[in-house]
Formats: C-alpha cells, sequence, structure tokens
C-alpha cells in the first residue's frame, strides 16, 4: 500500500491541505481475509483519490521493512565486510540488525546516515559511534538534553548513537524498556534541540521518508520525491 499511500502524503505535503483517508478492506468468496483493499482520500477544494490494491500477501498490510524496500529500495548486493569489529557489550535492538542486514550502512536521501552493528570502519560503525558520543555528551551541561532523558531514568552517557544527518542532527536510542521499543532521541546539531520519536529504527526512517513522521529539527525540504540508499562501505 506503500506507493498509494505515498500520492496521498505528496499531495498533502504539497498543497498543505487537510485530507481525509479512508482504507476499506474487500471481501469476496465469504472469505475470512479481505482479497482487496480500497484506499481512498479527499479535501475540500475537490480533490479526491481512489484506488482498488490488491492483498497479495494475505493479510493486507506489508511490514514496515516491506514498505521502507518499497519506497527506498537496498542496494542488490550489500556489503559484506572481510573482518568484523570485536563485539561489544552495546545491545542492539533485533529490529535495527535486520535493517542493516538488508541494507549495510549507508545514506537515506542523501541525508540520515545509518550505523550497522560491529562495522570494520569505526565512522559506521554503532559501538565507535557510540562511545564517541558518550565521551562528547558527558562532558557537556546540555540540560534540556538531561531533563528530557531523565524521564526514562536515563544519562547522556548511556545513548545509544545510531544514526546521524549531514546537518550533524544525531538519532539515539534511549535503551530503556524492550530494544525493539526504545524511544529515538534527535537531537539537533549543537544540542539547540530535541526531539523523541517513537518506532524502531525502521518504523523512523519509513515515518521520515514518507512524509508521515514530520520533525520540526530536520529541512523542510526533506524528504525529496523519490528517496534513494547510497551504500557506503
Amino acid at each position: 500500500m506503500s506507493d498509494a499511500e505515498g500520492k496521498i502524503v505528496n499531495h498533502v505535503r504539497h498543497s498543505g491541505r487537510t485530507v481525509i483517508a479512508s482504507s476499506t478492506p474487500l471481501y469476496h468468496n465469504g472469505g475470512d481475509v479481505p482479497s482487496h483493499i480500497r484506499l481512498g482520500a479527499v479535501d475540500d477544494f475537490g480533490w479526491s483519490f481512489d484506488q482498488l490494491i490488491e492483498n497479495f500477501r494475505g493479510a493486507g498490510i506489508m511490514t514496515p521493512l516491506e514498505q521502507l524496500i518499497s519506497l527506498c529500495p537496498p542496494p542488490s548486493a550489500v556489503p559484506v565486510p572481510e573482518t568484523q569489529t570485536v563485539a561489544s557489550d552495546i545491545r542492539i535492538p533485533p529490529g535495527h540488525v535486520t535493517l542493516t542486514h538488508h541494507y549495510g550502512p549507508g545514506v537515506f536521501d542523501d541525508f540520515i546516515v545509518v550505523y550497522a552493528p560491529n562495522w570494520p570502519d569505526k565512522y559506521l560503525d554503532i559501538d565507535f559511534r557510540t562511545e564517541e558520543s558518550a565521551a562528547i555528551l558527558a562532558g557537556k551541561e546540555i540540560p534540556d538534553v538531561r531533563a528530557r532523558i531523565a524521564e526514562y531514568q536515563c544519562g547522556p552517557e548511556e545513548l545509544i548513537h545510531w544514526a546521524s544527518t549531514h546537518n550533524g542532527d544525531s538519532f539515539f536510542w534511549i535503551p530503556t524498556g524492550t530494544p525493539d521499543q526504545w524511544p529515538t532521541l534527535l537531537v539537533a546539531a549543537r544540542q539547540f534541540a530535541q526531539e523523541i520519536l517513537i518506532g524502531d529504527s525502521t518504523e523512523i526512517l519509513l515515518g521520515l521518508l514518507s512524509g508521515s513522521i514530520r520533525s520540526s529539527i530536520l529541512p523542510e525540504d526533506f524528504p525529496s520525491e523519490v528517496p534513494e540508499f547510497e551504500s557506503l562501505h
């Protein structure tokens, strides 16, 4: 459904109008599983959208990773390092391990650089980036950041650095609770602003690239209409 949903999102983004959307399952031959999904939308200025989508998976819902792959395809061959770094004690959410298994480390939409676990290039390795950031953040006052993560009983030195932007903004997991449910702290360059993003790394990337998650920290012209992924290795 992501391609059809993207058309609705693009209309909202470019028109600035409020849109009412609906998703209706259609059952044929008395089955328990919908054979098609009708996706519709309308605004108050005469624009409308209607598309019948075949439910090819049988459940009618693509996983976030499937949607991300459809929206922003991974490389045909994911780079495999000849050597691995020594695994550290840092826990990595299973969903991020799966994400980097399909993509490897790289840049989404020429802007968000995603790091991978146990990667030999230290600048693409979550462990190195986390240790580097912890050393920097531990020595800063950053009262707003400290106050925000104190709500999760977490200190700056505990944050796990999983992505950055070309503007110098950083994505940190706040390691509290179940790893795949860790919230992400998005910190603007120079720590002037921060936001909490809910979802695992795949869901956050999908939301930012599709426009369903909007951030006041990221540029207004992000994302592009056709996001691409560039592998780094």
